[in-house]
């Protein structure tokens, strides 16, 4: 005789750790992975926040957005396609869209009730369940959490319905593909963090709001901005309106409130791109002067000179 032994619905999660071994469209791959888990019926992988910025001009129109300053969204890759960033407290009828960050019951139905939609900024925390909460849409402005590292131009943007036309450059096989790999971790990752949050939130007391599960928002000027982007595996600091956005990586407590009080060198950034651009220009020009050497010397042997003597 043989039991049935009835399986368990499938979570989106799960996928996510064998993601880089399907087959299949690494991009369609990707976004689609990524969709399920928040829960959206379209996603879309674009070339970073510029990208992002140029979809969202196409799929909103021209206009204002209202956006939470504590997000620290590029104004300037806005304007470049039409729209207007504002602050929220100001009337929101009439807005494109508000632009949110881990937003309450409040928020969402006061954009409900002005019939705004309602952008949700999951970049350091995906998965948060907005589209059942009311959200229009969910972006990753950044690949910094779903890779643990910002050195890739990578956003996402996922919705409902109908997919739209893609308006913007998406991003390079090779961001896909680490994204591919390191999402793998994703959900541990996230554990972890969320951890560590709840304790520094205890150990820092009032100095420390709560900003969304993987991070907290710190008074102004309480630490000084960290090479590299936040919701990566390093502790991360960004001075934003409104105060710092602290994420403490998979570094521990002690680790973070140690590097908040200087105590702890932060680690180098790695070289940048545009200084190993310019020492690998140098290289022809080192190797043309190596080659001169050796035929200069050559010639003077032919002629019964010694190598490195002055002409």
């Amino acid at each position: 005789m043989t039991a049935d032994f009835p399986s368990s619905p499938a979570r989106p999660d799960a996928r996510l750790v064998a993601l880089h071994a399907e087959r299949g469209d690494p991009h369609a791959r990707l976004a689609g992975a990524l969709a399920d888990l928040e829960g959206a019926g379209w996603g879309l992988t674009l070339a970073g926040e510029a990208a992002l910025a140029r979809q969202l001009g196409a799929l909103l129109g021209p206009g204002t957005v209202r956006v939470d300053e504590r997000l620290g969204v590029s104004r300037a890759a806005l304007a470049n396609f039409g729209l207007a960033a504002a602050t929220l407290d100001a009337d929101w009828t009439g807005a494109r869209a508000v632009w949110l960050a881990e937003p309450d019951e409040r928020l969402l139905r006061r954009a409900e009730g002005v019939g705004v939609p309602v952008i949700v900024d999951a970049t350091l925390a995906p998965g948060g369940g907005w589209f059942a909460q009311g959200a229009a849409h969910v972006v990753y402005r950044n690949a910094a959490t779903l890779t643990g590292f910002g050195d890739t131009d990578l956003a996402l943007l996922f919705g409902q319905g109908e997919a739209p036309t893609p308006a913007a450059p998406a991003p390079s096989d090779t961001a896909v593909a680490l994204a591919l790999r390191d999402v793998a971790t994703l959900p541990l990752r996230l554990a972890r963090v969320a951890r560590t949050v709840v304790s520094l939130a205890e150990r820092l007391g009032g100095g420390a709001l709560p900003f969304g599960p993987t991070a907290l928002l710190l008074p102004p000027d309480s630490a000084p901005d960290t090479p590299w982007t936040p919701g990566g595996v390093l502790a991360a600091t960004r001075s934003v309106d409104g105060g710092v956005v602290l994420t403490p990586g998979l570094q521990d407590t002690e680790t973070v409130l140690a590097l908040l009080r200087g105590e702890v060198p932060a680690p180098a950034p790695a070289a940048r791109e545009e200084d190993r651009g310019r020492a690998e220009d140098r290289r022809p020009e080192r190797e043309n002067e190596s080659r001169f050497r050796r035929d200069r010397d050559r010639s003077r042997r032919d002629r019964g000179e010694r190598p490195g003597q002055p002409t």
